[in-house]
């Protein structure tokens, strides 16, 4: 039995889809592996840019892992709060705020659990 010329045609085409999706699957995979994901998160997270907001001005000097468990410490609290992460956030910082003075101006005695 000979395949029709609508039968080839369609195989065709869904040949050629195939390879158009498997071609942007690579493309996809390689912007993956070449991006820089920590950039990428605090770039982009509303809660490091409103950590970022330290009125003691220390939170944006750490090293990334420092940084990266005071937002999972904000993670667990709204976790458990009912709140989303960045009102967390927002909060540590204003509580921070209202400090007079020193080390208790610092988001890390609010933001990180023992």
């Amino acid at each position: 039995m000979k395949p029709n010329a609508e039968n080839t045609r369609v195989c065709s085409t869904s040949r050629a889809v195939d390879q158009v999706s498997i071609g942007n699957s690579i493309t996809s995979l390689r912007f993956l592996s070449s991006t820089d994901w920590r950039e990428f998160v605090e770039k982009h997270s509303a809660v490091e840019q409103t950590l970022r907001g330290d009125p003691a001005g220390v939170y944006a000097g750490m090293d990334f892992a420092t940084r990266d468990r005071y937002r999972h410490s904000v993670e667990q609290i709204a976790r458990h709060s009912g709140t989303t992460e960045y009102e967390v956030a927002r909060k540590v910082v204003s509580l921070a705020a209202a400090q007079a003075h020193g080390r208790r101006r610092h988001v890390r005695l609010r933001a990180v659990h023992t």
